[in-house]
């Protein structure tokens, strides 16, 4: 079980932040040591203002986690 998923880095409570806050996206590698699920979470240097990370990504046909409407996310999405 190897899985790649992508999550936005929270250092606080949801309800903290506003809109505009920039959060950092991590990677987030899931797998198997010794018959248990582990998780490893790796920062990309990529930010990402709330209001454009779409938290259903997953669900979409392009599974692109950052919104058209960020300036730069055909380079986010890479």
């Amino acid at each position: 079980m190897k899985k790649v998923t992508f999550s936005l880095n929270y250092r606080r409570p949801k309800s903290d932040y506003a809109p505009d806050d920039e959060l950092m996206i991590c990677l987030r590698y899931y797998y198997k040591f010794n018959d248990t699920t582990k998780v490893k979470k790796v920062s990309t240097g990529i930010k990402c203002k709330l209001k454009d990370w779409d938290t259903d990504w997953h669900d979409s046909p392009s599974r692109f986690p950052v919104k058209n409407s960020d300036p730069d996310h055909s380079r986010k999405n890479k």
